[in-house]
């Protein structure tokens, strides 16, 4: 190809000739130079995360054509890509007005070993207890039956009895009645033990949720010395039981309580745990007010004392004791679903001074078996209403 071949009008070539000498043959090439701005090729995002834990990665804004190659035949043609696989990617950007395309830019993603925790508060747990239609309930009867007997299992100083995990937990997470420092403090701890035990259990919210804490998390809380939340749950639980027995209003037990729902009200909102799964705070914001639908303590001047349905949860039938404090009062009990609904009268009459008993079988005044679920036994004497959970499960 002589200098006279190429003549357009940009003076530069763009197609291959065939060789004019005598005796010469095939064909030879020409360089193509092309007048364009290669564009400017970067990528946004961590370049470290957590094993099994995705994160983004995205190239820049524009009007861009992408191409992204990574480790193993990793590849990918969108502007962001979601990758938890440690190794380099890279990106190539093509202009889509003048076609010139990018020199390669890369990252290169690490990943570790991480602890990702994820926990809810009491406020939560309370709605599991109460299980209501409203969407707030995330684990049905049988599961919190299950954590509620793991609560139990793990501590001291939640002894409850027997068949009576899932009320006493919940009896533990209400709010009804004077919450003083040892109840909320009991409170808290019921609802970190929770959130152990549901990520031990495997248990999955049926929004998806994975709940989790990890004892292995480190944690520093003031006046506990525990480095781990496994730690913290030992020392916790020998602290509540050497102040069960002392008096609130020694400014040193006072201290104890107050620490001991600082830490583990902080623990429980993903605070001072380490990496947070992304949707805990909107989670359990979304609890930041619930009030449990239960009555947990009984006023001593009450004219009716209730007491916990046994067996519960019950197949059959369920018991409940009661005692009538003056002769005479009219005494109502009866059975509410959980969005208040009257599902069975079981007493509305006067009655004399003492011990009474009277039983459930899982039957509505119609005579009909109720759905497996929470139900309240609600008795009213004398202005005062108190509650009971009971949860039936044919």
């Amino acid at each position: 190809c002589d200098g006279n071949v190429c003549g357009d009008n940009n003076g530069c070539c763009d197609h291959a000739t065939r060789d004019p000498r005598p005796g010469v043959s095939g064909s030879v090439s020409q360089t193509i130079t092309v007048n364009c701005t290669p564009p400017v090729c970067s990528i946004t995002g961590l370049g470290t995360t957590c094993i099994g834990q995705p994160i983004t990665l995205c190239g820049p804004d524009g009007n861009f054509s992408y191409a992204w190659t990574g480790p193993g035949t990793f590849t990918s043609i969108t502007k962001c890509i979601s990758v938890a696989t440690a190794g380099t990617y890279s990106l190539v950007i093509t202009d889509l007005t003048t076609r010139c395309a990018s020199l390669a830019c890369s990252k290169t993603l690490t990943t570790n070993a991480c602890i990702v925790n994820c926990p809810r508060t009491a406020g939560f747990w309370g709605a599991q207890c109460d299980q209501s239609p409203t969407g707030q309930t995330k684990f049905n009867a049988s599961q919190m039956a299950q954590i509620a007997s793991c609560v139990d299992d793990k501590v001291a100083i939640f002894s409850w009895p027997a068949g009576t995990d899932f009320t006493q937990f919940c009896s533990t997470l209400s709010t009804t009645g004077t919450v003083d420092q040892r109840r909320q403090a009991k409170r808290q701890f019921a609802s970190l033990l929770a959130n152990i035990c549901v990520g031990e259990l495997g248990l999955i919210a049926n929004n998806g949720d994975k709940i989790k804490l990890d004892v292995n998390t480190p944690i520093s809380c003031p006046g506990i010395s525990a480095t781990t939340i496994g730690g913290l749950v030992s020392a916790v639980d020998a602290l509540l039981l050497s102040l069960e027995s002392q008096s609130l209003s020694n400014g040193t037990v006072k201290t104890k309580y107050s620490q001991v729902i600082t830490c583990l009200d902080g623990i429980n909102n993903g605070q001072g745990v380490g990496t947070v799964c992304s949707q805990a705070s909107a989670q359990n914001m979304l609890y930041e007010n619930y009030q449990s639908m239960e009555s947990s303590v009984i006023p001593s001047e009450a004219s009716l004392q209730l007491y916990r349905p046994t067996p519960n949860p019950f197949a059959g039938t369920t018991r409940i004791a009661y005692r009538v404090a003056n002769s005479g009062d009219n005494v109502e009990i009866a059975v509410f679903d959980v969005v208040g609904r009257r599902i069975r009268n079981l007493v509305n009459q006067a009655q004399a001074a003492g011990l009474y008993e009277i039983g459930w079988d899982g039957r509505s005044d119609a005579g009909t078996r109720v759905e497996n679920g929470v139900y309240f036994v609600r008795s009213y004497v004398s202005g005062i209403q108190q509650s009971m959970r009971v949860v039936y499960m044919k």
